[in-house]
This record gives structure tokens, C-alpha cells and sequence, in this order.
């Protein structure tokens, strides 16, 4: 049986120098603020596969504690691949929106990484980024926001 699921995360800028986004560091002027390692890729993927296996959300696992303190998100990902193993992924999707950076140029290093850490082909991968017009805490730059889908299918 074919599944779909849906995920989303959204953070706001702190100072800082660098974001990971997909496990691919971006040089910035702004880094995440956040309880992890700030990847938002990574936390809307897992949000989405999960919820195509019907098994929650990431906050179910994840509840901010102190073990999960600074946690990597190629840890969480690992974590969460392990929760859906029973399923294949067929195809992925996601689409970052944000003034700044731009993250066209890193669209294939993005694929490629997101390729490694899920064990799947990069063709079933596809990125994409998007401004919000000027419009909002993301048009102010203040924040990044992230969706994400997927189509998985029983083994």
C-alpha cells in the first residue's frame, strides 16, 4: 500500500554565522534557534515519515529534553528510518521558504546529502527553495519555514 505524509517545521533567526540545512552547513549571518541542531529539512522529513507510516509526529520523540540537547539531525533521521523500516520511499519533497540565504546554489548538495543519510536514490528527491514575497516574519527575515512530502510503500 502506498502512503503519504506531510511534515512542516518553522524557526527563527539568532545570530550566528552558519545553518544546516539537510545536513549541508550554509554559511549565513544568521544561524537557527533551536533545541537541536537547527535543521529544519531534517525535522519537517521526519515529521512527513512519520506521518505517512502513521506513527505521529517528531515531537512524540523528540520532546526537547536534555538528551536531546544540540542533537544532530542526521541522529534523528537515523532514529526515525528505523521507526519506518517495514516501508520503501518512493519520492520526497520539499520546499524551504525564506528571504535569505538563497539556497539554489546548494539545491544539488542538498539532494545529495539527503540521498546519503536515507539510503535512497537522488532522483527520488526533489528541492526546492522559495521567497514569501516580503510578506511576514519570513519576509522580514526574522525566520525559516519548511514543508514537506512523501510517498512511502509497504516492503
Amino acid at each position: 500500500m502506498y502512503k503519504i505524509g506531510f511534515g512542516f517545521d518553522s524557526h527563527k533567526f539568532k545570530e550566528g554565522n552558519f545553518i544546516i540545512l539537510g545536513g549541508v552547513k550554509i554559511d549565513h549571518y544568521q544561524s537557527i534557534e533551536a533545541h537541536s541542531d537547527g535543521d529544519l529539512i531534517i525535522h519537517a522529513l521526519s515529521d512527513a515519515l512519520l506521518g505517512a507510516a502513521g506513527l505521529g509526529d517528531l515531537g512524540s520523540y523528540f520532546q526537547g529534553s536534555e538528551k536531546d540537547k544540540g542533537i544532530s539531525g542526521s541522529v534523528i533521521l537515523s532514529e526515525i528510518l528505523e521507526k519506518i523500516k517495514k516501508y520503501h520511499i518512493i519520492n520526497i519533497d520539499i520546499c524551504v521558504i525564506t528571504e535569505e540565504p538563497k539556497l539554489k546554489p546548494y539545491a544539488a548538495k542538498i539532494e545529495e546529502s539527503l540521498s546519503s543519510l536515507l539510503h535512497i536514490e537522488r532522483n527520488k528527491i526533489n528541492f526546492k527553495s522559495k521567497t514569501n514575497d516580503g510578506m511576514g516574519f519570513i519576509g522580514r527575515s526574522e525566520g525559516i519555514a519548511v514543508f514537506a512530502n512523501v510517498l512511502i510503500k509497504n516492503k
